[in-house]
């Protein structure tokens, strides 16, 4: 089974505000900064899919 490979993900400006935002309230309920990172999976070998 192939394993997922991973980008940055490309996010529209509202998306990434909302990132931003949740970035936010985790931070401040956890008392110390919370950062997020956005992903992409795509298959590896999406030609050997069968």
């Amino acid at each position: 089974m192939p394993q997922p490979n991973f980008t940055i993900a490309d996010l529209e400006p509202e998306e990434l505000e909302e990132v931003r935002s949740m970035e936010q309230k985790l931070s401040e309920r956890a008392g110390h900064t919370i950062s997020l990172i956005a992903f992409e999976a795509s298959q590896e070998n999406p030609a050997s899919k069968g």
